[in-house]
């Protein structure tokens, strides 16, 4: 295959809301930019509505750059798979890359995979492979989804580990998760919180993203409920889209009084409204009961906003190897006291100093450069 390569990449992408979306612009203009010629397939429909717990399924700010995406797949339409992969080799693409995040889109891709002509190089690149909610047919899915593609590419080592556990006979990559180049810039903290109406002088924690049971807010707002934090003024601001009945977490709120000091924002933060709350807080805490990779924190690192985050695998080895923040187990009283300690001035001055330094080795271009040249080493 020539080091300039046809390349289509198949998965969520604008208008679709939310990370996965928004990491497939970056980089499919990281690899257009080294010369490849590079086409984004995404979905006319993803989710069936009964199976979307979210509020929107759609963001239409347009993506910057100029690479047209294409709405031709229909994820849970079996009619419209076999129409793709024909139009598909009806270009010939020298790679297709499939964005697998979930075993329940293994249908559709496996599909298509198994119609494409045998010269075309499939390539996967996995956000997870082990779902957050296990189903009882996920192993049966990934086997099927697997077995046509001839590579793995990863965004985590654990992920990586995860495939290389089921899948020992193809070639496996990873390379932790980028940061995104065009987000919008910092902005300064005083002025953040006179826009978002916050208090200029508290300590504010912020807890930010889809909000989904393994993401361990419950455990978060029990531990600022229970001491050392329930006798401290430290402020929490939580803000994402609810996937869950949000009564749950109003429940808590309520058994520990916290409502003068815990602000619930069940809503999507677009990229201006994030500018603003990652600019504003003083320290990002993901208490994940699971995980393999976070967007999360590469946001984080973009505002060079300390963290602390759980010891699940997959979080805590990058956290720890850069020195951005503290990991603890999700026990309240530990965990409240990890926080104490990590807003502490000498330690967020530490760990953003830490941040700083890394930033250039997660870059989109950095990424799709080792990409293809792991993909374009002969099979």
């Amino acid at each position: 295959m020539a080091q300039k390569s046809t390349i289509v990449l198949i998965g969520p992408a604008y208008p679709f809301r939310g990370g996965i979306s928004q990491t497939q612009s970056q980089f499919a203009q990281s690899l257009s930019a080294k010369g490849n010629k590079v086409y984004i397939w995404t979905f006319t429909h993803l989710y069936p509505k009964i199976l979307f717990s979210g509020s929107s399924q759609f963001d239409f700010n347009q993506p910057k750059g100029d690479l047209k995406v294409y709405r031709i797949i229909h994820s849970y339409n079996f009619l419209n798979w076999k129409k793709v992969a024909r139009s598909l080799n009806k270009i010939r693409p020298d790679v297709i890359v499939f964005r697998y995040y979930s075993p329940l889109l293994a249908p559709c891709y496996g599909s298509i995979l198994k119609s494409l002509e045998p010269g075309i190089l499939k390539i996967a690149l996995v956000d997870n492979w082990i779902g957050h909610e296990k189903r009882i047919f996920d192993s049966l899915l990934n086997r099927y989804f697997s077995k046509h593609i001839h590579k793995f590419t990863t965004l985590s080592e654990n992920v990586a580990e995860q495939i290389a556990n089921k899948v020992n006979s193809k070639p496996i990559w990873f390379q932790n998760h980028p940061i995104a180049s065009d987000l919008p810039k910092r902005v300064d903290k005083n002025f953040a919180r006179n826009q978002l109406g916050w208090n200029i002088n508290a300590r504010i924690v912020l807890f930010y993203g889809i909000i989904r049971k393994y993401k361990g807010l419950d455990l978060l707002l029990k531990a600022f409920g229970e001491e050392p934090l329930y006798s401290d003024c430290i402020e929490l601001k939580v803000v994402g889209d609810c996937y869950q009945n949000e009564s749950h977490y109003r429940k808590i709120l309520t058994k520990y009084r916290l409502q003068k000091r815990v602000n619930l924002n069940f809503n999507y933060a677009d990229d201006q409204l994030t500018q603003l709350l990652f600019s504003a807080s003083d320290l990002l805490v993901l208490p994940y009961r699971s995980s393999t990779q976070s967007g999360v924190i590469s946001l984080a690192y973009h505002y060079s906003l300390p963290l602390v985050i759980s010891n699940a695998k997959g979080l805590s080895q990058i956290v720890n190897k850069d020195g951005s923040g503290f990991t603890s187990n999700n026990f309240p009283i530990d965990l409240g006291n990890t926080i104490q300690r990590a807003l502490k001035s000498n330690n967020i001055n530490r760990f953003k100093r830490n941040i700083l330094n890394v930033k250039k080795e997660y870059s989109w271009d950095t990424y799709a450069e080792n990409w293809l040249e792991f993909i374009n080493n002969p099979l």
